[in-house]
């Protein structure tokens, strides 16, 4: 009776460890969210109204033009080095913090496998370092209202939503990963959604996408004028490539409040 009363004791604590154990797994998450690549679909839709049409399906007396562009994103982080991979342009941004938190920016053109330099002076707007990171802010994430809590571990997921003014928020966020893995804005007609795909935590594919691309051949942005022989110099300015405008979506205190994206 002793020995049974002492096995079934250790039974209930060997199940009790095993349950435990698992709690620990699915509560922890062991990607690095600092080296990490995020590929993200981004979906631009705009719809503009004729008199006081309001319907968005067709029919002869609903005038108005909808349009809808898709292009991809997919963002890299190496600790203190965030890169904005836009595969249709075949362009490259690089954002780098320095240990002043200083901002500067790497643009590369994968083709002529070439960089233009941009300094933090040299960029129109003041960067802010987390929505390059995370594509939000933490500030910005706290003025959104929590609706609920799904899931845990890695893929833990907090729903938010805010409606202000004349803009409309959803988001879905990742909070062990530091990722959006889905973010709606809506203002006047203008819809912009970030849709996560897909994440990889290879740290050495990470490493070797930096390596790669510090072989490039580079031009700081204040000796272009410098330059204006360089028929690639000449080629991206006419584009607009190495100009960096801010653009996006807007709250009443004139505030961008969208993730930075490229413009091309």
């Amino acid at each position: 009776m002793y020995t049974k009363t002492i096995v079934n004791a250790i039974k209930s604590t060997t199940v009790l460890a095993m349950v435990s154990s698992l709690n620990v797994s699915a509560a922890t998450c062991d990607i690095n969210a600092s080296i990490v690549q995020a590929h993200y679909t981004i979906e631009a839709e705009n719809t503009t109204e004729a008199g006081n049409t309001l319907k968005l399906k067709d029919s002869a007396n609903n005038k108005h033009t909808h349009q809808v562009k898709k292009t991809e994103l997919t963002l890299i982080r190496n600790k203190t080095q965030v890169a904005y991979v836009y595969p249709v342009s075949n362009v490259t941004d690089v954002w780098l913090k320095y240990p002043n938190n200083q901002v500067t920016l790497n643009r590369y053109f994968e083709e002529q496998k070439r960089v233009i330099e941009y300094q933090p002076n040299e960029l129109k707007r003041a960067v802010d370092w987390q929505k390059k990171y995370q594509l939000i802010t933490p500030t910005q994430i706290k003025e959104l209202n929590l609706i609920t809590k799904v899931g845990n571990g890695c893929y833990q997921q907090e729903e938010y939503h805010l409606k202000k003014d004349n803009i409309v928020i959803n988001l879905s966020w990742l909070p062990q990963l530091n990722l959006v893995e889905r973010l709606q804005i809506s203002q006047q007609g203008h819809t912009k959604t970030w849709q996560l795909h897909n994440v990889e935590s290879s740290e050495d594919e990470v490493k070797q996408f930096f390596a790669k691309h510090y072989q490039y051949q580079s031009t700081d942005y204040a000796d272009i004028g410098d330059n204006e022989s360089d028929p690639f110099l000449v080629k991206m300015i006419n584009l607009g490539f190495v100009d960096h405008s801010p653009q996006g979506f807007y709250n009443s205190q004139g505030d961008n409040i969208s993730p930075d994206h490229h413009r091309h």
